[in-house]
């Protein structure tokens, strides 16, 4: 699990404002809202943002919903078709 410290807010913060704040210049869904941040194993991922490093997690992620997941480029253009928001 996340260190909460570093990424609790205080309420929900609109995915559009996050990818603001993380510098991303273009994303293909900003609708939605990041409630908290969760590890890649927890059971539900509704509402969290999540961090990825490889394409090992794709499986994992496959049938879940998150509000926003953070992966290298290469990962990320795997990832497309996942059930995100």
């Amino acid at each position: 699990m996340p260190d909460p410290r570093f990424f609790l807010t205080r309420g929900p913060l609109p995915v559009s404002e996050a990818l603001h704040i993380a510098g991303v210049k273009e994303a293909g869904v900003t609708a939605g809202a990041v409630e908290r941040a969760a590890a890649l194993s927890d059971s539900d991922l509704a509402g969290a943002v999540i961090f990825i490093n490889g394409e090992k997690a794709l499986t994992t992620l496959a049938g879940k919903r998150f509000a926003l997941c953070f992966a290298p480029v290469g990962v990320a253009v795997k990832a497309q078709g996942l059930d995100g928001p």
